[in-house]
């Protein structure tokens, strides 16, 4: 199954761009990784109240949410030792300084 998560700017993924990177990882290993992104970080440290939520914390929340995705999807229960691809889109923006 491949799933596509995406924001408003890409609707129509998955799209013919073609993937730079690709990782093998346990869905565990996911939440991890999930957590060392510095956009999670920021986002706790600027929503401090978040912290209190009863379904934990964002990167928490979006793991337990793709995981139930999954489950739905696939009919099945997914557990944190299965493996999952990980596929990133890389953009780069140049810029010169004046």
């Amino acid at each position: 199954m491949h799933k596509c998560i995406t924001d408003d700017h890409y609707p129509s993924l998955p799209s013919p761009r073609s993937v730079i990177m690709r990782k093998k990882m346990t869905r565990n290993d996911l939440l991890s990784y999930l957590n060392t992104w510095s956009s999670s970080y920021m986002f706790c440290q600027q929503n401090p109240a978040d912290g209190e939520n009863p379904r934990e914390d964002v990167a928490v929340r979006f793991w337990k949410d793709l995981k139930e995705g999954v489950e739905l999807d696939d009919g099945r229960a997914v557990e944190g030792h299965d493996e999952v691809d990980i596929e990133w889109r890389l953009v780069m923006t140049m810029v010169k300084r004046v």
